[in-house]
């Protein structure tokens, strides 16, 4: 035999010895969806905008997060005006240009977007490949592994806040909004998912330790029992310019508020419901399994400020 031949014949016999030994497929694969959650950041890149979607970039690349939440008030002050408004480029494709961040982008409305254009965020889903706003509330599911998925809920909850109503020049679209109808929505979504887990994200805190945007009691007396009867687990908001994860004791959901994504200047009281509270500018990683929800909050440089977990 061509001694070609032979040498084909042995690699090819190496090869086969080589595969039986080691199988490609990890013996316990880990199922875990993770993502991120940002809020309160959209200033051009200025006010640690730059430095904190430098490290969400890094830290979606290291945990395999397959997709970014954001809790509102993404364009200051005053929103955009339509879809080709400049603050599309300036304050978010080029300062979350890294390839982590190139995942759907699940946005929330906020109060200062409600300043500008609220229905251009929501054009824009049909312009970008990765902003998904189809609505100002709406829903959609996630899969976590073969036999677990998760409800995510994005609800509009400027027009529910009182003082907005009180200012039409600058909230001029607030009150043609339904919050009847919204409510009923909510309910009737939450109360027909089968997914394991629910959570639920809005802009403004159900509860929050911020000095000065903290609890909303128009969220509390409307929003907050629907969540509890149909055992939502979690609500995200920003609003208050923070990183805060609160358990209540009145309260089966836990509250967590990703709103540190750019300017910080809102000081956490000190509360014994406030897990965790600060104003280093942050996000939020959530990374989700059959059993488990682990929260990790994330500074500019990748420092680990807090990370808790609740089971289901």
């Amino acid at each position: 035999m061509p001694f070609i031949q032979r040498f084909f014949l042995y690699c090819l016999l190496l090869l086969t010895l080589w595969s039986c030994n080691h199988d490609s497929t990890p013996s316990n694969p880990l199922k875990e969806l993770s993502f991120l959650v940002v809020g309160d950041w959209g200033r051009n890149g200025t006010q640690n905008q730059q430095e904190v979607a430098n490290q969400m970039n890094r830290t979606a690349l290291k945990e395999n997060a397959q997709f970014v939440i954001s809790t509102g008030d993404n364009f200051y002050e005053s929103g955009v005006k339509n879809v080709t408004d400049s603050q599309w480029e300036t304050s978010f494709e080029k300062v979350y240009a890294g390839i982590g961040l190139q995942k759907d982008w699940l946005v929330a409305l906020g109060n200062h977007d409600y300043q500008g254009n609220p229905q251009a965020q929501i054009d824009y889903s049909l312009k970008s490949s990765r902003w998904k706003m189809p609505a100002r509330y709406f829903t959609l599911v996630k899969t976590v592994d073969e036999m677990t998925k998760v409800r995510l809920v994005f609800i509009d909850s400027n027009p529910f806040v009182k003082e907005y109503l009180k200012n039409p020049k600058a909230y001029s679209d607030i009150a043609n909004q339904d919050t009847q109808k919204q409510l009923v929505w909510l309910d009737s979504v939450l109360t027909n998912a089968k997914e394991k887990w629910k959570i639920v994200i809005g802009h403004h805190p159900i509860y929050s330790a911020g000095f000065g945007h903290g609890n909303q009691d128009e969220l509390i007396s409307q929003i907050k029992p629907i969540l509890e009867k149909n055992h939502v687990q979690m609500y995200f908001c920003g609003h208050s310019h923070s990183s805060q994860y609160l358990k209540r004791p009145d309260s089966s959901v836990d509250y967590v508020v990703a709103g540190a994504g750019s300017s910080t200047v809102e000081l956490v009281k000190q509360e014994s419901s406030v897990l965790f509270g600060t104003i280093t500018p942050s996000f939020t990683l959530i990374s989700l399994s059959n059993n488990l929800l682990r929260t990790t909050f994330v500074d500019s440089t990748g420092q680990i400020l807090f990370n808790t977990q609740r089971g289901f």
